[in-house]
């Protein structure tokens, strides 16, 4: 309730392996000054900004970890990053792991409307395809006359809107 106070307590894990490398563009240039994510174990996540130079280093423990470029940053740079899996031993580092994010070279551009019609504003919009072994994710949301773009590149990509935003909306 408002105005209510509330406990929360926080478990703390102690970094033990560190993940280092360079965000590079298809061109090979460094992308610098970017949100970079690594998602782990039991919901767990490191963040951090890359460099000038697109050099990252994020601090994690042993686990399977996704890669992936922070979404927002990456949409409004016209840049779609892979997420690449990673898996991590206690007390090893990681060195010199090169993640290559495309530019967005094609839009993919449409509506979303419920079935009398109606445009259905800000539902969260996502594309995906595999290139190589990776998989690439695009994602934006329908603004408020349900109209919505995705950045992609030359690919076969599969487009979808997020359940949970369809779910709240029908409970609205």
């Amino acid at each position: 309730q408002a105005g209510q106070a509330m406990r929360v307590d926080f478990t703390v894990r102690r970094v033990t392996a560190h993940l280092r490398g360079r965000v590079v563009d298809e061109f090979g240039a460094g992308v610098g000054d970017i949100g970079f994510i690594a998602g782990g174990p039991s919901e767990t996540y490191s963040y951090t900004r890359t460099n000038g130079s697109g050099d990252f280093d994020l601090g994690v423990f042993a686990g399977a970890w996704q890669l992936q470029l922070e979404s927002q940053d990456a949409n409004s740079r016209g840049l779609i990053g892979p997420s690449v899996s990673v898996t991590v031993v206690d007390g090893v580092d990681q060195n010199n792991i090169t993640f290559t994010a495309r530019h967005a070279t094609y839009r993919i551009m449409g509506t979303v409307k419920d079935g009398g019609g109606t445009g259905i504003a800000n539902l969260s919009m996502y594309a995906f395809t595999t290139v190589g072994g990776l998989n690439y994710n695009a994602s934006g949301k329908t603004d408020g006359t349900s109209a919505y773009q995705l950045g992609v590149f030359d690919a076969s990509w599969q487009v979808g809107v997020s359940c949970s935003d369809l779910q709240a909306q029908a409970k609205a």
